[in-house]
């Protein structure tokens, strides 16, 4: 077919001068066809599978979206599992958060369910998105860095806490400390008048002896 239209456009090519306002319009045409007769970039073998869990996956249509209505999230992981086809719905915020939350239940254990290697993310029937496909392995590193964030937040949680706490250690200590040295210093101020008291009756007396000793 390609063979064809380029001799056909060739043979345009010659009669340009007589037949150029008709010839641009074929000419668009036939280029337009080339690129529809070009290979796809998919594999054919690929492209077909995935077409055929497209079509499996929308006959399960109404029950996957009951059951994200049901979960409350924003849309699921959609899967089929590859060892008895049965339909598997991972709810989820997002293909990320719907992996992580399966990673973390029981039913991501050994034998459960026979993840495929390509996934369909399927938002909610409120969110105006197309569902998006996606695959095991990005789904795995976005768990690792999903994981290593919650740890990280986690560990600043801690080291918060700690550190509030040691703030509080510091800042009844500090109280203690200004309880004692308020007390130390009435107490000092209480000597100190008792001194001065002493002081006082002692030059009274010194004076009263010396009165009568002048006398």
């Amino acid at each position: 077919m390609r063979q064809l239209l380029l001799v056909l456009l060739e043979r345009i090519g010659r009669r340009v001068p007589h037949v150029l306002g008709s010839g641009l319009p074929l000419m668009s045409l036939a280029l337009v066809v080339v690129g529809c007769a070009s290979p796809s970039l998919m594999p054919e073998a690929q492209a077909v599978a995935i077409k055929h869990r497209d079509r499996a996956l929308a006959s399960h249509a109404d029950a996957i979206h009951t059951a994200i209505s049901q979960s409350g999230h924003v849309g699921a992981l959609a899967l089929l599992d590859a060892k008895d086809g049965r339909l598997v719905v991972l709810p989820g915020d997002s293909p990320a958060d719907a992996w992580a939350r399966y990673s973390a239940s029981p039913e991501s254990g050994a034998g459960r369910v026979s993840v495929p290697p390509v996934l369909t993310f399927v938002h909610r029937a409120d969110v105006p998105k197309a569902p998006e496909t996606v695959t095991q392995s990005v789904l795995q590193q976005q768990a690792q860095l999903l994981d290593a964030h919650r740890r990280v937040e986690e560990r600043l949680g801690v080291v918060q806490r700690e550190f509030a706490e040691s703030k509080r250690e510091v800042d009844a200590s500090l109280a203690a400390a200004r309880a004692e040295m308020q007390t130390a210093l009435s107490s000092l101020a209480e000597d100190l008048t008792t001194v001065r008291k002493f002081v006082l009756q002692t030059a009274q007396l010194g004076w009263l002896n010396h009165g009568s000793i002048t006398n």
